[in-house]
């Protein structure tokens, strides 16, 4: 129990260490307004708020958009298709007949934009409004579904796309968030030249080690935890979780009819979120890895910070190939909802394995076994250390 403790009481103290500087509070600030820029960007901003300059707009046009993209929700058929294209029709040119009453229907417009042929989007819209005649509509089984297209469920996917979006980009931002509080971790008491004072006490070789980790662990998931707690409860109260069934094959900003498994937004996103949690424990741990091997936190930052994006810039060099797929083993990769999705349509292709359950789990399984790995680097590092 006194062991516990001690371990408990050490490892605050690690915390509060990593926290209670004046540089980490300016990054909790900075962060905190970069965040909720990402939320202007992608929801307050979205497609489905319409403009300030229209008669509906914001709140309300997000409650009329999921109304009408609930109102469709259902197994993707041609009929069903059809009836959503006329219902743009009709929209279309009530707009156009009642300009103080504009009203900009995505979903409709959407599905027409994806299931009315290119040649015929010119003739789609006129100067007078939409009309359908002469019009052909992409029929639901030249889509390329792996399984039949009336298993696939139209619903509201607007909404979730953004929050798929914020997903990536918010990513990225308490994943640098997280590498400069972490990179210290080691660091920081080698620049004050503590350390050698730190060896010489009694857990400062085992138990000490131990609570720089646990820290680290503990506020990289505190960041992760309150970032997505925010994302979630925003989300909700602005947009709704309605939609939370349909298909992710149905996610017209994707190109992902192929898609060969069933699931639908909530499960894509329980998915991505457990991904994204490893992917940041990962980053911490290769983040408190080098700040073992630094002389200070300067040089651990900027270490951590080329590590982290490396992969960013040789993907755009290695753009095929075993290098290419090696690449989507790490998080700043992963990290893109969209593209993630896209690239799983043909494994084969972009991935190491054929299967696509059997190349989420060799990303899980290489993050959880990086994480081991640093830990034990580290503490055999700090152990050894005369």
């Amino acid at each position: 129990m006194k062991a516990v403790k001690a371990m408990l009481s050490m490892t605050k103290f690690e915390v509060k260490k990593l926290i209670k500087n004046k540089s980490t509070m300016g990054a909790i600030i900075v962060a905190l307004v970069l965040f909720y820029g990402i939320f202007f960007i992608f929801f307050l901003q979205s497609q489905l708020v319409g403009s300030s300059k229209d008669p509906i707009h914001g709140q309300k046009a997000i409650s009329l958009n999921n109304k009408i993209a609930n109102s469709y929700s259902g197994p993707l058929t041609d009929k069903r298709i059809n009836d959503i294209i006329d219902y743009r029709v009709r929209t279309f040119n009530k707009a156009n007949s009642a300009k103080n009453n504009f009203f900009m229907d995505v979903f409709g417009w959407s599905v027409a934009n994806k299931f009315i042929s290119e040649e015929d989007q010119g003739k789609f819209y006129t100067v007078n409004g939409a009309d359908r005649t002469g019009i052909r509509v992409i029929p639901v089984n030249s889509l390329g579904t792996k399984f039949a297209p009336s298993e696939i469920k139209i619903g509201n996917f607007k909404t979730w796309n953004e929050l798929f979006r914020v997903l990536t980009s918010s990513f990225i931002l308490i994943a640098v968030l997280t590498i400069y509080i972490c990179s210290s971790v080691f660091s920081g008491d080698f620049s004050k030249n503590i350390m050698p004072l730190l060896l010489t006490t009694k857990y400062g070789r085992t138990k000490q080690t131990h609570a720089k980790m646990f820290a680290v662990f503990c506020i990289s998931t505190t960041i992760f935890i309150v970032a997505q707690l925010i994302t979630v409860i925003f989300f909700g109260l602005y947009f709704g979780f309605s939609g939370w069934d349909t298909s992710v094959q149905f996610n017209l900003e994707w190109n992902i009819f192929p898609f060969p498994l069933k699931m639908n937004f909530l499960q894509l996103s329980i998915w991505i979120l457990i991904i994204q949690y490893l992917g940041l424990l990962f980053t911490a741990f290769i983040t408190a890895l080098i700040s073992s091997y630094t002389p200070n936190p300067f040089i651990s930052l900027a270490v951590s910070l080329l590590v982290f994006s490396l992969p960013v810039l040789l993907e755009k060099i290695f753009k095929s190939g075993i290098f290419y797929k090696l690449l989507w083993l790490f998080p700043v990769i992963d990290s893109n909802v969209a593209k993630m999705m896209e690239h799983l349509v043909n494994p084969q292709n972009n991935f190491l394995f054929n299967s696509i359950p059997i190349n989420i789990t060799a990303i899980i399984l290489f993050f959880v076994a990086v994480i081991i790995a640093s830990f034990r680097i580290i503490y055999i590092r700090i152990r050894t250390m005369k």
